[in-house]
């Protein structure tokens, strides 16, 4: 026999279904829960569903007020732990300029600690809007793509996209890394006045709580080359 709430372990099951069903074996309602641990139903219910990311220390706050045993608990927060510790790799696909942005926002919003590199261009996220465009209008014209080639409109929905992908700096419980080339400020993306914009930015993100932000040096030895890097 076990205490467990299915006999069947499933390691790839979400922390947040085997914390649902800890809690309905256990009929306890969304809300008491809540309160026991001092967050409000909707975030219970956001982490039961998977909406958002478990954070390994509120899995363990809620494991230990449903009581489930020390091995239980150790469990759910190591899952957590390695949800939350993924690393993306980034690919090239066939979708149009603002979707890729969207793509990318879904996994974004989906972490609370992002660890960013840019071997030649300035991280998406620090991207002013002007930047952003000048950047993208050549990309419309590497990409050969029929669907966007000479669209206005597709890079000015794409600069949107990504302009709204920008507000989780804001956004509070995030950490963010960034890493980037000194080449990339010397390679002019638009021309001076969007380049002095750029640093700016830069400079303002640096400044954030929750934001660190490198720049490995023109005459640094790699110990990897630089191939490639993540929006």
């Amino acid at each position: 026999m076990t205490d467990s709430p299915d006999f069947r372990i499933d390691l790839d099951e979400p922390v947040g279904v085997v914390l649902a069903r800890w809690r309905r074996r256990k009929k306890i309602p969304g809300q008491a829960l809540g309160d026991r641990v001092g967050m409000s139903q909707a975030k219970i219910s956001r982490l039961e569903t998977g909406a958002v990311t478990p954070d390994p220390g509120d899995v363990r706050l809620i494991a230990a007020a449903l009581g489930l045993p020390d091995d239980e608990v150790e469990r759910l927060v190591e899952l957590a732990e390695h949800t939350t510790n993924q690393l993306a790799d980034w690919w090239p696909t066939q979708q149009s300029l603002a979707n890729r942005q969207r793509d990318v926002r879904q996994l974004e919003t989906a972490s609370r600690e992002l660890r960013i590199f840019q071997p030649a261009v300035v991280v998406g996220l620090m991207q002013t809007s002007e930047y952003a465009r000048a950047l993208m209008t050549s990309l419309q014209v590497g990409l050969a793509d029929d669907r966007i080639a000479d669209s206005t409109e597709a890079v000015a929905e794409a600069v949107a996209a990504r302009m709204q992908r920008n507000q989780i700096l804001e956004q509070p419980g995030r950490r963010f890394h960034f890493v980037m080339a000194e080449a990339v400020l010397a390679n002019e993306i638009g021309g001076p006045a969007e380049m002095l914009g750029q640093i700016a930015r830069i400079q303002y993100i640096a400044g954030q709580e929750n934001a660190t932000v490198h720049i490995v040096a023109l005459d640094a030895l790699w110990p990897i080359p630089p191939f490639m890097g993540s929006p």
